[in-house]
């Protein structure tokens, strides 16, 4: 028997003090009128999160980027699905407040959700096939608050820290395309925290929304790396606890000053560090494109 490859969607998106999440209502037989996360089959030669992004956009009209999902799982119980041998790659965006949807093309409802069923959220029995499991899967790493959490990068964060990285210059007009300007990526661990210094992530459930990172200059001087939000989350405070903790860090390390350099198409980025208190102290050309250079010295621990 063959196996098809399908994809699955959970897009959970913060409404009051509870999330929801995006469920669309099957027009088609057998699971006609049954609840189910948005998805459906991937073409030949098509990646896997380019068809998560289009099957959303289609049945939902909500449109994310690669750069929004993250993996959780695969599921592949042969009994799975009715029709057929069908294998499924369940796929996470957490976004900061309902986007507006609208109905499928072939007349599927679209709606939000309560995530949890106590909340007023959709029962088991309406569910389609086994989105109950995936729902259940979902609930088990949905964050407690929009509030992210700021910790030290792991290995498994790496592939979406490449994408977090590229997705916020891209957004901001300063991608510089690919070079050695960002090997770094490939191993932060020996590129920051080896040699001395740090690389944080913020995090929601197991979405990386946001990062920056240390490197020593000297045994005084740390210079403020990699900072990125995620598009969607930009001016909703990310950065700036982002960047809080790597001040808290970097005096911990003992340096007593941070440098920096960020383009100035980055508007947003250069607002948030003379916020912060980072004093402009001149300006340069990083990868081809204008730039300003700040500084600024830290107090003492206790």
């Amino acid at each position: 028997m063959v196996w098809a490859l399908t994809v699955d969607v959970a897009v959970l998106a913060r409404e009051g003090a509870a999330w929801t999440v995006l469920l669309v209502r099957s027009a088609d037989p057998p699971q006609e009128g049954r609840w189910a996360l948005p998805g459906g089959t991937v073409d030949p030669d098509e990646p896997t999160l380019d068809a998560a992004c289009r099957e959303l956009a289609e049945e939902t009209g909500v449109v994310l980027g690669p750069e929004d999902l993250v993996l959780l799982g695969c599921y592949t119980d042969p009994g799975r699905d009715p029709r057929g041998r069908y294998a499924s790659l369940l796929h996470l965006a957490v976004l900061p407040e309902p986007a507006q949807v609208r109905a499928a093309s072939n007349g599927a409802e679209a709606r939000w959700w309560p995530l949890r069923a106590g909340d007023g959220g959709v029962a088991n029995d309406a569910l389609a096939v086994d989105h109950a499991v995936l729902l259940r899967d979902v609930r088990r790493v949905a964050p407690h608050t929009s509030t992210p959490r700021v910790r030290r990068v792991v290995e498994r964060d790496v592939p979406e820290v490449i994408r977090l990285h590229h997705a916020a210059l891209w957004a901001a007009g300063a991608h510089a395309g690919p070079g050695g300007w960002d090997d770094d990526l490939e191993d932060v661990e020996a590129a920051y925290v080896q040699a001395g210094g740090e690389f944080l992530v913020a995090t929601l459930g197991p979405v990386v929304v946001g990062m920056g990172a240390l490197r020593p200059v000297d045994v005084v001087t740390a210079e403020v790396k990699r900072m990125r939000v995620l598009p969607r989350w930009q001016g909703r405070g990310v950065g700036r606890a982002v960047a809080r903790a790597l001040e808290d860090r970097a005096v911990d390390l003992g340096f007593r000053r941070l440098v920096l350099d960020t383009t100035e198409q980055q508007r947003a980025a250069v607002a948030l560090y003379a916020s912060l208190g980072f004093v402009r102290t001149g300006s340069t050309v990083v990868a081809g494109m204008p730039a300003v250079l700040f500084e600024k010295d830290l107090a003492p621990g206790p």
